[in-house]
């Protein structure tokens, strides 16, 4: 009985999948203005987040931060962060190194490079960043 119960799963699932359509991403084409402003939101996006994050940073380790817990947000926030706590955004300027590769060795730089760069940057880092340096310093490449 197990068998033919398999038997009509699997034929369900091969008769539904035909019925896939374009699975090829179609082109899409936009201007180099409208390109740099969602690269430049982007950017902005990754500041933000790392701000809004800082007051719970490192704070719940292994828990999710309950839904009674605010978290501050006001229009200084940005910039007390940004002047009092720089260290806040090494995810920002650790992005910025591998931005600095591809402005130096162009879009198909590997991944080693990026690592060394990484690496041998003279920013701190916390925790995952800092595990993903010492790893690299060590031996243990992407």
């Amino acid at each position: 009985m197990n068998q033919l119960k398999l038997f009509f799963f699997y034929g369900a699932i091969a008769l539904l999948s035909c019925n896939v359509g374009d699975t090829f991403a179609k082109d899409y084409k936009i201007s180099k203005g409208e390109l740099l402003n969602k690269i430049k939101g982007g950017w902005a996006g990754q500041v933000i987040g790392c701000t809004y994050g800082g007051p719970t940073e490192f704070k719940w380790n292994g828990t999710m931060i309950g839904e009674e817990i605010g978290i501050p947000w006001d229009g200084s926030r940005m910039s007390w962060y940004y002047k009092n706590s720089p260290g806040l955004y090494d995810d920002v300027y650790m992005d910025l190194t591998f931005v600095q590769v591809f402005d130096k060795y162009g879009l198909d730089a590997p991944d080693s490079l990026h690592a060394k760069y990484f690496a041998n940057a003279g920013y701190p880092l916390w925790h995952a960043n800092q595990a993903a340096r010492y790893n690299i310093l060590n031996g243990i490449m992407p």
